[in-house]
């Protein structure tokens, strides 16, 4: 694989593009379809929407929006905008208008590319508030859109070829001045408190994090991606579709999240990048299949499940292939179980990519036992953002690897977690002082999370700093740990743990609806509502025996006490959730505080 000598993503583009010209790029779903683009029609296109920029008065340095769902206009409007030197504002597309106009108004967007008409929607709500913004182009054309600052996609297109036939500007030469100093994007982070601020990359920072991701996992020209993480989120923006651009390989984008499971079968993926609420909701449907099994299969599952992960622990973990009469068994298992329970996942996989959440072991290992391995990574978006992953020869599923090629790590005396390397953000937009408190003199980024380092220099992350909870009796406490494994109990969506300043834990939680339906069933629990159902006592205490049974294995300190069952999810809407899914506890302590204060008399 060669690198090109630029160092930036634009030398990347133009590389990859003229060395596969034919190879299929992206592929999207058309009325059920999957339409593909190939490299040579991917420049091209790129090519035009640039031309049609600068038609439009834009020029090298303006920022412009993307509003939109993971498909292949998104690429080619990323790369069409950043190739030549103007910057590209990522928004996702779960946020509501106000949070929208927050990012446009600070990031002095002065154009926006959105998907459909509800995407258009939000823009046309807040544009008087926005006299910067000059004008929108929208990929699903609606013809009731009629103004004069809208454009249809295709028409833009139409419109950057007829100005390229001109040759006012070369895009070639345009890419060649673009620079690794460059600023290539601005990602808004999701913070858990106040306004985001908006993450500065250059296209050096990028172009070393896709290389060094690239030099330590391996993967090659011929591998298929499935894409459904937001492309807004840095990590599916570098991994999901940076890395395949460099390498000159295929991205299908799911229709949606909930389209993944038919669509991972339909793609045949290579590589996925995801967080770990697919593999939690893959393993709970493979084990409840399980349940099902009775006499000669059940033993079989039962006798394949402990062969694979005797080969897990034995062998695949140390990084050594099966042998003896292990190698025997597992090929039988495998014959027997696992190569349908692969089917799952496409029966194609190399390895998923976790990150943004811990990876529970017991998920880990089993999928690991199945022959699918999970890497978990870690990162954070003013990294570009992968600092570290499991490596396929060496992965340890309590940790989330060592650092990746060219990236430093070491923690500071209160077990913050540092991390150094040409990855590093340029700074906040206009937050000189926010950047100068997350990099210190030294180039070290203050990552905000606490973490331990082994003896073979893998990581372990512990906790945030801001989520320690210090109890009345001075006990600190990372509700992390405890949260992930309550995720694990059937009847538990969602879970807040409580105790910052009290003398004891509390927790709220988003339970499973349909599992309590089906106790309620099961129980004939007579309910008008689901609120009703929710505090009736069988309900509360059912769940609080499985509260009870998973944390036995911690502290007395770290148990929680009492438990409240609420009637909705946490949503990104009411701010409860950042578009990354992270909870913010702040919110939800201020929005369920009376409730909270009952759970403490």
């Amino acid at each position: 694989m060669m690198k090109s000598e630029k160092m930036t993503v634009s030398g990347e583009f133009v590389k990859t593009c003229s060395q596969f010209p034919d190879k299929i790029a992206y592929a999207s779903k058309k009325h059920n379809e999957w339409v593909p683009i190939t490299y040579s029609d991917v420049r091209s296109n790129v090519e035009a929407v640039t031309h049609a920029l600068w038609e439009k008065g834009l020029k090298r340095g303006d920022h412009i929006a993307i509003l939109s769902e993971n498909r292949t206009e998104w690429p080619l409007a990323d790369y069409a905008i950043a190739c030549p030197g103007m910057v590209t504002v990522t928004v996702y597309p779960t946020l509501p208008a106000h949070h929208i106009l927050y990012i446009l108004k600070n990031s002095d967007s002065k154009a926006i590319f959105v998907s459909n008409r509800e995407q258009a929607d939000k823009i046309i709500e807040i544009k008087d508030e926005l006299p910067g913004l000059k004008f929108m182009v929208v990929f699903d054309w609606d013809t009731t859109l009629d103004a004069d600052w809208m454009f249809d996609w295709k028409m833009f297109l139409e419109s950057g070829k007829k100005a390229s036939a001109q040759g006012k500007l070369s895009f070639q030469e345009e890419c060649e001045k673009t620079g690794p100093e460059d600023l290539m994007t601005i990602i808004y982070t999701s913070g858990t408190t106040g306004n985001p601020k908006g993450v500065m990359l250059s296209h050096g920072n990028l172009w070393w994090n896709a290389w060094s991701s690239i030099e330590t996992l391996n993967p090659d020209q011929d591998e298929v991606f499935l894409s459904f993480l937001p492309l807004s989120h840095s990590l599916e923006r570098t991994t999901g579709d940076l890395v395949p651009m460099f390498l000159g390989a295929t991205v299908y984008y799911a229709t949606d999240i909930s389209a993944v499971g038919q669509e991972i079968r339909e793609v045949k993926p290579t590589i996925c990048i995801s967080v770990p609420r697919l593999f939690e909701k893959m393993y709970s449907a493979m084990m409840s299949e399980s349940q099902k099994l009775t006499g000669v299969k059940k033993q079989i599952f039962t006798f394949s499940m402990n062969i694979g992960r005797n080969v897990s622990r034995k062998f695949r973990q140390k990084g050594k292939k099966p042998s003896g009469m292990y190698s025997m068994e597992y090929a039988l298992a495998d014959l027997l179980v696992f190569k349908k329970l692969r089917s799952y996942t496409g029966g194609q996989i190399k390895f998923f990519i976790s990150g943004g959440a811990p990876l529970l072991d017991e998920i880990g290992e089993f999928f690991d036992a199945i022959g699918v391995l999970i890497l978990q990574g870690y990162g954070l978006t003013e990294a570009s953002p992968v600092t570290h992953t499991n490596l396929r020869e060496r992965y340890k599923f309590s940790t989330v690897g060592k650092p990746i090629a060219n990236v430093e790590h070491k923690l500071s005396e209160d077990r913050e977690i540092l991390v150094k390397g040409p990855n590093i953000m340029m700074g906040y937009y206009k937050e000189p002082e926010a950047t100068a408190e997350m990099i210190d003199a030294e180039g070290w980024l203050h990552t905000g999370d606490i973490g331990e380092i082994d003896e073979e220099g893998y990581l372990k992350i512990t906790d945030r700093i801001k989520n320690i909870i210090v109890t009345s009796g001075g006990k600190n406490i990372a509700p992390a740990a405890l949260e992930t494994e309550l995720v694990n109990s059937p009847y538990i969506d969602q879970v807040v743990v409580i105790g910052d300043k009290r003398n004891y834990l509390t927790a709220l939680i988003v339970p499973n609806y349909d599992k309590i339906t089906q106790l309620a069933d099961n129980l004939n629990i007579q309910y008008d509502s689901i609120r009703e159902l929710i505090n009736h006592y069988k309900i509360v205490n059912i769940v609080h025996e499985d509260v009870q049974r998973i944390q036995q294995n911690f502290a007395r300190y770290e148990q929680i006490k009492k438990i409240a069952l609420i009637p909705e999810p946490f949503t990104i809407e009411r701010g409860e959730l950042t578009p990354s899914l992270k909870t913010r506890r702040i919110v939800i302590e201020n929005r369920y505080r009376e409730l909270i204060d009952t759970l403490y008399h």
